[in-house]
């Protein structure tokens, strides 16, 4: 297989080299993020499985957002179930678009 790609690179002009370089420098850094990605979905779940009414207030003050603290009196009358469901809901709507 190695020799195969050196066939295929012997192929290539300059112009082409420096970009399949470029090219594979952009999927190391694409790699690199995603797994930072996936590495912040732990800890969220961990915030909200925790107590999701405290999480909410880690999560808004985390985003330097801390004078809508109030939003927390808005989810008192949910149950906790539907709560955590909500809030990796709005997790995943947010990471995936």
């Amino acid at each position: 297989m190695i020799e195969n790609l050196k066939k295929i690179y012997a192929i290539l002009n300059i112009e082409q080299k420096k970009k399949i370089g470029q090219l594979s420098l952009l999927i190391i850094f694409s790699i690199f993020f995603e797994i930072l990605s996936l590495a912040l979905i732990i800890p969220l779940i961990y915030v909200v499985l925790d107590d999701p009414y405290t999480g909410i207030e880690k999560i808004i003050s985390f985003f330097g957002y801390s004078q809508y603290s109030y939003v927390n009196f808005y989810f008192q009358n949910i149950n906790k179930p539907v709560l955590i469901n909500l809030i990796i809901c709005i997790f995943f709507f947010f990471f995936f678009f």
